[in-house]
């Protein structure tokens, strides 16, 4: 199927289209200003042209959802795809109200592509995690964490949830211009793309990673040698590097703005959010 572009992308956005666009799973991992999200708009447009996917499922920081649906999805989503597409953002504070329970049971029902965006925070409220498990079993999602670095803290609740949910999407993508400020970062990243990423390797836990990518002076260590228990192990140095790096390569795309040469000076990025009272009154 020859896809056409709503607006013409920059040489980098076309590639990584055209070399991922029909992967199940796939991590765009670009310096903040490289333009991520419209190879994924693009994507998603593609998949429901072509009938492998009928709903979008997009989880990102708090304010980053709604410019998805303010501005990215309208300047980067065909005509023709945007006339058979619903859009729905949750909104936490009013989740209890009839038009906002309605307007959710439309979605998931919806006779066309089915566009869902919620927070990270919003992911993790009762109702919030409820309508998400709802949406992901009831339709054929590509699912994309923005910003996925928000879970790169594997014991947080928030993680396990939001890992868990990736059982069910037909397409996985994450996006994130900061994907590691330390090597354990990636741990949960990746096991959202592909659950059995690190068990294939040997590694059945985040305890047995840590131990593989890393050297430590335990707290068993520290007893034997200076007779006391510190309660923790301390980080010696990292080690197989390489082997990790070469991992995330090969399911991932890292690109800085140093190695793009067509890009405009800047790309800005909106955020929303909610005003207090306070706030609000400023402004009245």
């Amino acid at each position: 199927m020859e896809y056409q572009y709503k607006t013409k992308p920059f040489g980098h956005q076309a590639r990584i289209f055209e070399e991922t666009r029909e992967m199940p799973s796939y991590g765009i991992l670009w310096e903040q200003g490289c333009g991520k999200t419209k190879p994924i708009i693009d994507s998603i447009a593609y998949l429901f042209m072509s009938k492998q996917i009928d709903a979008a499922l997009t989880v990102a920081p708090g304010g980053v959802e709604r410019n998805w649906i303010t501005d990215e999805l309208p300047a980067h989503m065909p005509d023709a795809v945007m006339k058979k597409t619903m859009l729905f953002a949750w909104q936490s504070k009013r989740a209890s109200t009839k038009w906002h329970v309605a307007a959710f049971d439309k979605l998931v029902k919806f006779d066309g592509l089915a566009f869902f965006c919620i927070s990270y925070d919003a992911f993790m409220t009762k109702k919030g995690k409820k309508a998400v498990w709802r949406f992901l079993r009831r339709r054929r999602v590509f699912m994309t964490l923005d910003e996925s670095d928000d879970i790169k803290t594997p014991k947080a609740k928030r993680t396990r949830s939001v890992v868990a949910s990736g059982a069910y999407p037909v397409y996985k993508r994450i996006l994130t211009g900061t994907p590691a400020d330390k090597p354990f970062d990636i741990y949960a990243q990746l096991r959202f793309l592909d659950e059995g990423i690190w068990r294939r390797r040997g590694l059945a836990n985040f305890q047995s990673f840590k131990q593989h990518y890393a050297e430590w002076f335990t707290a068993d260590d520290c007893k034997l040698l200076h007779g006391y228990d510190p309660k923790y192990d301390e980080l010696l140095r990292y080690k197989n590097i390489d082997e990790l790096a070469g991992i995330l390569a090969s399911v991932s795309d890292r690109l800085l703005k140093t190695d793009v040469l067509d890009l405009p000076d800047k790309l800005y990025t909106k955020r929303w959010f909610d005003m207090t009272p306070k706030q609000q009154s400023y402004y009245d």
